[in-house]
């Protein structure tokens, strides 16, 4: 972003409870975070994945909306 002054595609994935994936648009940086679409979350603008000391904090979504508010949602 910081080069092409573009949204960014992000994917995400939980390795270490056999899988689980997520595509998301990043479309800004503040500080330590990205300001992240996530299809999950329609229209809310304050979603964001933290970068602290080197390493990106969990970011928790789910399947779908629906699954987020069955309490199916997880860390990736």
């Amino acid at each position: 972003m910081k080069v092409t002054n573009e949204p960014q595609f992000i994917y995400i994935q939980n390795t270490n409870q056999g899988g689980g994936a997520h595509a998301m648009i990043v479309y800004g940086a503040s500080g330590g975070a990205l300001q992240i679409a996530d299809p999950n979350y329609p229209g809310d603008n304050s979603r964001e994945i933290w970068y602290e000391n080197g390493e990106f904090e969990p970011y928790n979504s789910g399947a779908n909306k629906q699954a987020i508010l069955d309490g199916k949602g997880q860390a990736t």
